[in-house]
This record gives C-alpha cells, sequence and structure tokens, in this order.
C-alpha cells in the first residue's frame, strides 16, 4: 500500500542496497505461476517503480517519504480501481465495434 510504502521510505529502507536487493529478488512473483495467487496486483507495479533504477525510479523512492506523494499514489490507485474496469470495458467494446467482420 502507498502507506506502507511511505514508512518504508521515511525509515530510509530504500537507500539500504541489501533491501533494494531483496525487492528485486521478489520480482519472482511476477510470473504467472505465482501472479495468480496475488490479491492487489498494485503491488506488482509498485515494485518495479521500487526496482527502477533510473532517474524516475530513484525518485519515486525518494518521493515516497513525502506524505502530499504518498496521498496522492493513494489516490490514483483507488481512482484506478474505481474506473479502471470500465474503462478496460469501454476498451474491449470500442475494439470489438472497431473489428473488420
Amino acid at each position: 500500500s502507498p502507506s506502507y510504502l511511505h514508512f518504508l521510505a521515511q525509515s530510509r529502507y530504500f537507500d539500504d542496497p541489501a533491501f533494494v536487493n531483496f525487492l528485486k529478488y521478489l520480482k519472482y512473483w511476477k510470473q504467472p505461476q505465482y501472479a495468480r495467487h496475488i490479491t492487489y496486483p498494485h503491488c506488482l507495479a509498485f515494485l518495479d517503480m521500487l526496482t527502477d533504477e533510473t532517474e524516475t525510479g530513484i525518485k519515486f523512492r525518494a518521493e515516497m517519504a513525502q506524505q502530499q506523494f504518498q496521498e496522492f499514489v493513494h489516490q490514483q490507485q483507488f481512482y484506478h480501481w474505481q474506473h479502471g474496469l470500465n474503462n478496460r470495458r469501454r476498451d474491449v467494446e470500442d475494439a470489438a465495434t472497431e473489428a473488420p467482420s
């Protein structure tokens, strides 16, 4: 959850190379035989962002220490849950009407 990521960032876990390596190890959960057991798939997106070694990933880890950013991420996650299914359904319906017969 964004709140837990905020706690980890404030506790400076993301500054510990061993912890970041542990997060990289956890990426095995993205494999289908493991991913099917995950209840909240957003955790895989967060895992990707936390293990990203580019400037974007480094900035995400740093920004998670800020309360305002944590609230923003939580809000975006909520909006995705609220509207994501409707957006996917609409995309499928649009693709079906555009497909040649």
